[in-house]
């Protein structure tokens, strides 16, 4: 998958694109920048692209915009969790941060600002965040910090009340299509069941991954119908891409579960505890390294 340095378009985001250039021409922009919103919505994109209008250097702007894109720039550092997916055990270290806070002493060299992106900043550990509010209390000149967030309510206090806030929306279902790219007439089924996010859309697109994603939803919504039922769902769950998709949704799906049952005024208990040991069900299979199929099905058996 293209990684949001190299994303060249993006969708769904004008406005608060905007709200950023214009800031920064007036020269009103705060040393320290939240991009909240969900996960694959365009974040980390666009704070790609707000690094390039940052560090432009007019005598060079290919030169700049060549180095971002190769994540090579000496103006910019860029933290991002040690594995590929934010997975429950992946976090962001201290000695990550370490080595940030030496390039926040250096001076520019091609540029008259530093930009620093971490990506995403709910997954730096309890040390790394106390050493990255350090640097985010006595910021250095003329250094901006551009903080990805997929989880608002997770982050420290002392972290958001040191930054400004720049809110992304979902995107439409519209523009999803238009950045997925699919035309086989399953981008409507792929957004829901993505949650509108791009950056797991492309695995979940895969037939097999759809099929299997129905199989999940019919569960949740139904409840178990028959034993075939579950081993059909079990066999569908042996490689690691499609556990990874299981695990994108299911508390998704419940989570919608347990909202539709408020709006219709019924008794959400069953469901919340449900929700808790799915959770920990999750979280123990990823500890343990559990058999990841009999994990599912006492997820499924767990709520009857």
């Amino acid at each position: 998958m293209t990684h949001p340095r190299n994303i060249k378009t993006i969708l769904g985001h004008d406005e608060v694109i905007a709200t950023f250039k214009k800031l920064m021409a007036g020269g009103k922009l705060h040393h320290a920048w939240l991009l909240c919103g969900p996960k694959g919505i365009g974040k980390a994109s666009s704070a790609y692209l707000f690094a390039k209008e940052l560090l432009k250097n007019h005598d060079n702007d290919d030169r700049t915009f060549k180095l971002i894109e190769n994540n090579t720039h000496p103006d910019m550092f860029v933290i991002e969790s040690e594995t590929e997916e934010e997975e429950m055990g992946a976090e962001i270290k201290v000695n990550q941060v370490r080595e940030l806070l030496s390039f926040l002493h250096t001076t520019p060299v091609l540029s008259k600002r530093k930009v620093v992106i971490i990506d995403p900043v709910e997954m730096l550990n309890n040390n790394a965040a106390n050493a990255l509010l350090k640097a985010l209390e006595e910021p250095s000149l003329h250094t901006t910090f551009l903080l990805v967030c997929n989880s608002f309510g997770s982050l420290p206090a002392t972290i958001k009340s040191r930054c400004a806030i720049l809110k992304f929306n979902d995107l439409s279902l519209e523009n999803f299509t238009k950045a997925l790219g699919d035309n086989s007439g399953n981008a409507k089924l792929i957004y829901e069941m993505s949650y509108g996010s791009l950056s797991i859309a492309p695995l979940l697109a895969k037939s097999e991954h759809l099929e299997l994603l129905q199989q999940v939803k019919d569960v949740v919504n139904s409840g178990v119908q028959s034993l075939s039922q579950l081993m059909k769902l079990k066999k569908a769950l042996s490689s690691d891409e499609s556990w990874y998709c299981f695990t994108y949704v299911i508390l998704r799906l419940i989570m919608d579960k347990i909202k539709q049952a408020a709006l219709e005024g019924r008794d959400v208990e069953p469901l919340l505890q449900w929700y808790d040991r799915t959770h920990e069900a999750l979280k123990e299979q990823e500890i343990f390294n559990l058999d990841r199929e009999n994990v599912a099905l006492s997820i499924f058996s767990n709520h009857q």
